[in-house]
């Protein structure tokens, strides 16, 4: 299904679809709002959760709210840990508390790797930086706006913020990376940002891409690269995948592949995909997608 703007900016939600995927969550029905962003139309379905993937692979989130602040992985690397994302410097108390709860100590976070630069899935780093010397990673072309607190290209504008700049340590290319136990693939996949990155790992015998927001969302104002997107998605499109982990949702199993295929033909379209959606303990994506008219 696709949703289109009007000339006026307007989207017409066809009202089954509501209530066919949006409006139960847990057996209760949950609001949702539109916001237009500038950038393109969010759903957002209010809901807080932090959860176990596997024994080394967990989802924290700082918010109650997924496209507000988006998820972070903490991975196990038996002789430390890290963090894929690390949301926001207004979610970084929620975060910690999040990490506590799940047996962990946020000082025991000694690396932090971004998939990309936009404020809700790096600007709590200076916070963790600051309080516990998590050592910083972003691909060297992202640098730039994270050192310098550039609001446009780190999307801070969208929330309403200003960036807080921070020291990156390290600046990554696409390469391996050993960390304790686990050897991370670093892709880079740029598009929705010049200096998005995918990492691939095995975990716990589980295959696992993090991905950022390799689906999409474009903007000059953040210097998204559209020709360079789907040659992106040409470059995890063959990877064994057990798990998902996406900026903004989880996927699973047999769901991957055709998420996969149907966001290869939206890009090939001009057209951006987009929801997800909280069912449970995890996030069910579901192939809706936003076309500007």
């Amino acid at each position: 299904m696709i949703l289109r703007w009007d000339k006026k900016g307007r989207v017409r939600i066809p009202e089954n679809l509501f209530k066919k995927y949006f409006l139960t969550f847990e057996g209760k029905e949950k609001e949702l709002s539109l916001v237009d962003t500038g950038a393109g139309l969010l759903i957002r379905p209010e809901t807080r959760l932090e959860s176990k993937i596997n024994s080394a692979l967990y989802i924290i989130h700082g918010g109650n709210n997924i496209f507000t602040c988006a998820l972070s992985y903490l991975v196990d690397c038996g002789s430390e840990k890290i963090l894929i994302d690390c949301g926001t410097d207004l979610q970084f108390k929620k975060l910690c508390e999040n990490i506590t709860a799940l047996g962990f100590s946020p000082g025991e976070v000694k690396r932090i790797l971004l998939t990309h630069c936009h404020y809700d899935h790096t600007s709590g780093a200076y916070l963790f930086k600051k309080e516990f010397g998590s050592e910083i990673y972003i691909h060297g072309n992202e640098v730039e706006p994270v050192e310098k607190g550039d609001s446009e290209w780190t999307a801070a504008f969208v929330y309403s913020r200003s960036f807080p700049s921070f020291k990156v340590d390290h600046a990554l290319e696409e390469s391996s990376l050993k960390i304790g136990n686990i050897q991370f693939q670093i892709i880079h996949t740029p598009g929705h940002t010049p200096g998005s990155v995918c990492l691939y790992a095995e975990i716990e015998g589980s295959k696992v891409l993090f991905s950022g927001d390799l689906w999409g969302w474009y903007s000059k104002r953040w210097k998204s690269i559209l020709e360079e997107h789907l040659k992106s998605i040409r470059k995890i499109e063959n990877l064994e995948i057990d798990i998902w982990a996406q900026g903004h949702g989880v996927l699973k199993g047999d769901k991957i592949k055709p998420f996969l295929a149907s966001m290869k033909r939206c890009i090939e379209n001009g057209i951006m995909t987009f929801v997800s959606i909280p069912t449970g303990a995890e996030i069910e994506t579901y192939n809706i997608a936003i076309k500007y008219e």
